[in-house]
């Protein structure tokens, strides 16, 4: 069995930490009773992972949050010739604008969007 966060994402139930309590989101229907209980329950054992996941974003990893990874995606891409080919038909040529929207996509709750940012800044070289 995975971690308690993987279980709750399976169930379309993702979890953040904010400053004094976890924020939940969830699909409609997701907050099922039972998922409710865990979430009360279990609530020590989520800030750990959540925590755990924040530490492994920040230090070598990933960027952690939406303004980390526009800054990182910045400098990867400030010195290379505009316009920049990231697909079929596709260009940057406004890394600063792409940059943020980019990022805003890849934390994004929708996990196709998100999973399709991250493809791109793959294809890029910035996240591995």
């Amino acid at each position: 069995m995975g971690s308690l966060l993987e279980d709750l994402r399976a169930r379309g139930v993702r979890c953040e930490l904010g400053p004094r309590s976890i924020k939940v989101h969830a699909v409609k229907g997701a907050l099922t009773p039972e998922i409710r209980e865990l979430l009360r329950t279990r609530n020590a054992d989520l800030v750990g992972e959540l925590r755990a996941l924040e530490q492994s974003c920040s230090v070598g990893g990933e960027p952690a949050t939406v303004e980390e990874l526009a800054d990182l995606i910045r400098g990867q891409l400030k010195d290379r010739p505009l316009p920049i080919a990231i697909g079929p038909g596709e260009t940057i040529v406004d890394v600063e604008g792409y940059a943020e929207a980019e990022a805003r996509a890849a934390f994004s709750r929708c996990e196709l969007m998100a999973d399709a940012a991250r493809s791109r800044l793959r294809l890029l070289g910035i996240l591995s």
